[in-house]
């Protein structure tokens, strides 16, 4: 099928009913979202993103790592490729442990502050085809599950938002020396995940215009906080290839399980 035959399918009432039941944690597979594969005239593949609450999404680079891993498990992809998601070619690496992906299309927009009922919070709007609202600031994950949605949903997003709290693990860093940045992130369309991809991009993309991380060390790592649950860890890194111009790396562990892949 083209992916014009495709999207028509997709594009049916009962496509957000279904996601929802197949991402349902008790009912279902149990899922942030569901990745559709097709096929591109631009790169070796094209992922369409649908959050579980049914929504279509932009992009979502946890999903695309999951789907670098099985083209490369089940469809003998070479080790180095490129994905079409948003309108953006992203460039693939794979090993037996690790995914990585190169990012070269965030653009940080400005500084704004969202009104919540009792206090207000200033944060960070990145932009790399889906939106983000980066605060530097700790948090609980019961605090951010419980008021999440208020910011995702708040009028200054239209489109709604991602919402992640990134602070310094003093303690870690120090421990590793290189800066460890703790996370928790309340997913557009997804509520509360254990780690979001674009979400970490957004973060560094934050940390390195504030001068939170150096260029010149060119790596740190996040990690993402979710109580005593089993929560992802995110090494990025940059390299400054040209005088204004930074490649922005991500790598992590997929884990497969059955015949799913999940990014950690």
């Amino acid at each position: 099928l083209s992916e014009k035959e495709i999207q028509a399918k997709l594009s049916t009432p009962k496509w957000p009913t279904f996601v929802q039941i197949l991402c349902a944690r008790h009912y279902g597979v149990g899922a942030d979202g569901v990745i559709i594969i097709v096929s591109s005239t631009q790169a070796n593949a094209k992922c369409l993103v649908f959050n579980s609450d049914g929504t279509q999404g932009e992009k979502c680079l946890n999903g695309l790592r999951c789907a670098a891993q099985f083209l490369c498990d089940q469809k003998s992809h070479p080790k180095e490729f490129s994905i079409e998601m948003s309108n953006n070619l992203i460039p693939c690496k794979t090993d037996e442990k690790q995914i990585q992906i190169i990012i070269d299309h965030i653009n940080y927009l400005n500084l704004c502050e969202v009104s919540l009922d009792y206090h207000s919070l200033k944060g960070h709007r990145v932009e790399m085809g889906n939106p983000h609202f980066v605060v530097l600031e700790k948090t609980s994950f019961e605090w951010l599950k419980e008021y999440g949605q208020a910011i995702e949903t708040n009028h200054l997003f239209p489109n709604r938002t991602n919402v992640e709290f990134v602070w310094l693990d003093e303690k870690t860093s120090l421990k590793k020396q290189l800066p460890v940045y703790r996370m928790l992130v309340f997913e557009r369309g997804c509520g509360m995940t254990l780690a979001c991809g674009s979400g970490a991009a957004a973060a560094m993309e934050v940390l390195l215009k504030l001068g939170k991380i150096e260029v010149t060390k060119g790596v740190f790592s996040i990690v993402f906080d979710v109580s005593k649950l089993p929560s992802g860890v995110y090494f990025l890194q940059f390299t400054n290839e040209k005088q204004t111009y930074f490649k922005k790396f991500i790598r992590s562990e997929e884990r497969r399980v059955g015949k799913e892949c999940r990014s950690r």
